[in-house]
């Protein structure tokens, strides 16, 4: 896999126009970026000191979501007074002139130069122009890799629990589910040492440890050293724990003992399966906002009684991946009553699809996580998108139709899919709390508006914002962009 060779990290931001751009200090050779999931790439070649457009945007592609675009060029200079930026600005327009679609504020944009020895001859072999990274339309075969991507995840916690080989049982729990006997002490010996330890057939035990690291790569390799030095130590394994304990990564190990000890804190009583349950959530998932939803209900513990409506269209698979973490953690909780989960018509065709009755909404009642992860599952496969605009609002008139008897409505939208249904948001008579995915470079405008004609809020991985102190005239900002309220609609203001 090819990475960035950078040399620093990302040095400031700067703006052009309603742009936003990141500026990475140099690299000594750009390379195409291969650690980003779900997405494809093309590139638009300048020629070394020129701003015109080697190839043009493929018509097939200028209706799709961009998510990011970078400009690579050289930093040689073969004269001091050289004015890079100004080639890059019009190397830029000639790409908007084109392609006007590439000024969306929701796009990431990132800059880097590039110096290989730093001669005329060497830059000229460098890449100089654009790479574009975007959503390709789903199809039936990519929504099954985002399906298999989550099962992985998941499929520990969906399956029967086993009890045959538990001896020790303590009773049967509310659930019908058989547990055992699991002994949880913190370990004088090792500080910071969570220990489990559990009886099995003919009286042995089996403990299982497990230490919580943050970043520090060295001390963990050390530690996982040390283990492996020990004759006594079985089955060490490293993992990322992002549902508990987050930004956490855990060394786990087990060893075999003649018998259990006392426990020396408390005694907690679960279901045999669940043991050595855990999910295995990639370590890239551990940055970005893919936890956004988790994050915004915990910056807003007063919602309660929620219905959820979450997109679940092609490329939102990271973003479910931590929302059903997180609904499985608190689904004994009050939070969320019930879900809706939405595809934009199944696989109806673009030309079939009608404000308010596009299809492809389907809902169920929080209370088994099987029952929640399998209707998710259902919808993505039973269509996955395939235009831009989405069923957001028809998703959630219908979902306040079902469940009249809540208290907030939270709408989980995809920040690079503008709703196609706006139109009848007049319908929708309770307040909408939109939660962004995908709103790191800038914000989706019609969501904006979405939620002040609701009287509802807009939600980021950082920002709260409540529609209804939005005055009219009065700038105010999410994110890295500014926004006012003219005659009833937000429309952009200048930045800064």
């Amino acid at each position: 896999m090819r990475l960035f060779c950078l040399m620093y990290v990302i040095s400031v931001q700067i703006s052009f126009g309603q742009i936003n751009i990141s500026v990475h200090d140099t690299v000594t050779n750009y390379e195409i970026d291969e650690t980003l999931l779900g997405l494809s790439s093309f590139e638009v070649p300048v020629g070394f000191n020129e701003d015109d457009l080697y190839s043009s945007i493929p018509d097939s592609l200028k209706d799709l979501a961009i998510v990011r675009i970078d400009l690579a060029y050289s930093t040689y200079k073969s004269r001091e007074d050289f004015d890079q930026n100004g080639l890059n600005d019009d190397r830029m327009n000639k790409l908007f002139s084109e392609w006007p679609s590439a000024q969306k504020e929701t796009i990431d944009w990132q800059l880097y130069a590039q110096s290989s020895d730093d001669t005329k001859e060497s830059a000229k072999e460098l890449f100089h122009g654009f790479r574009v990274y975007y959503r390709p339309t789903p199809t039936e075969a990519s929504v099954e890799k985002e399906i298999a991507f989550l099962d992985d995840i998941f499929e520990d916690f969906l399956k029967e629990p086993k009890t045959d080989t538990i001896v020790k049982k303590v009773g049967v729990g509310k659930t019908g589910l058989t547990p055992t006997r699991i002994e949880i002490v913190m370990d004088d010996m090792t500080p910071g040492v969570l220990h489990k330890s559990v009886t099995e057939e003919g009286g042995k035990c089996r403990a299982y440890y497990t230490k919580y690291f943050d970043k520090d790569r060295k001390a963990r390799k050390a530690y996982v050293d040390s283990l492996k030095k020990s004759d006594e130590v079985e089955n060490i394994s490293t993992s990322f724990h992002g549902l508990f304990i987050r930004e956490k990564r855990a060394v786990s190990w087990q060893v075999q003992q003649d018998s259990c000890p006392a426990p020396k804190t408390e005694i907690a009583v679960v279901a045999g399966s669940d043991l050595e349950k855990e999910l295995r959530l990639p370590p890239w998932m551990s940055g970005g906002e893919y936890g956004v939803v988790e994050a915004v209900f915990e910056r807003n513990p007063e919602w309660k009684n929620t219905l959820v409506v979450m997109d679940v269209t092609g490329s939102m698979s990271p973003y479910i991946a931590k929302t059903m973490a997180w609904t499985r953690e608190t689904q004994s909780s009050e939070l969320v009553k019930a879900f809706t989960f939405f595809n934009d018509g199944d696989r109806k065709s673009n030309k079939l699809k009608r404000t308010g009755s596009t299809g492809g909404v389907y809902m169920v009642d929080n209370s088994k996580f099987a029952e929640v992860y399998g209707q998710m599952k259902y919808t993505m496969r039973a269509g996955y998108g395939g235009d831009c605009p989405e069923n957001n609002v028809e998703a959630t008139i219908k979902t306040i139709n079902k469940y009249p008897a809540f208290d907030e409505i939270v709408m989980v939208a995809d920040n690079y899919a503008t709703p196609r249904d706006l139109s009848i948001t007049d319908k929708v008579r309770k307040p909408v709390h939109v939660i962004l995915c995908g709103a790191q470079a800038g914000i989706n405008i019609d969501y904006i508006q979405l939620a002040y004609d609701t009287g509802g809020t807009v939600h980021t991985i950082e920002d709260d914002m409540d529609m209804k102190s939005i005055k009219e005239g009065i700038k105010f900002k999410i994110g890295r962009s500014y926004f006012t309220l003219s005659r009833g609609r937000i429309v952009k203001a200048r930045n800064g």
